[in-house]
């Protein structure tokens, strides 16, 4: 999902409901969240994942393509401010997600410089 301005699925993500706002019935989500305007590398990693299908039920990806339509304090705590091209696992249950872990979105590149599902599997 690529968040432009709307963040209300993102929302409904981080209190572990579906798109539709429904919660989820004993599942915590995971969520990789990537900072980046189209195109860039954080763009080329969440194509990735929705064009191959390659997360698990209980993991999402969102594109943040334009930080200001996240609270200052989201952007910092998940990019350490206005970075492009970062990205961030968010991990635990609503309403107490936390980031697990963080950096540049290069760590989910493989050697040839495309995405990699074994990188990314390494940190969701």
């Amino acid at each position: 999902m690529v968040i432009v301005s709307d963040t209300t699925i993102l929302e409904f993500a981080l209190q572990d409901k579906d798109k539709d706002g429904q919660q989820k019935a004993d599942e915590v989500l995971s969520l990789l969240v990537l900072s980046g305007c189209p195109p860039c590398t954080a763009a080329q990693v969440h194509d990735f994942l929705e064009v191959n299908d390659a997360l698990e039920e209980w993991q999402r990806c969102f594109l943040i393509s334009d930080l200001n339509a996240i609270t200052t304090a989201q952007r910092d705590d998940w990019f350490r401010g206005p970075n492009p091209n970062r990205y961030a696992v968010l991990r635990g249950a609503a309403p107490n997600k936390k980031v697990a872990c963080q950096g540049d979105v290069s760590e989910l590149m493989g050697n040839n410089s495309q995405p990699s599902i074994i990188e990314i599997r390494r940190f969701l």
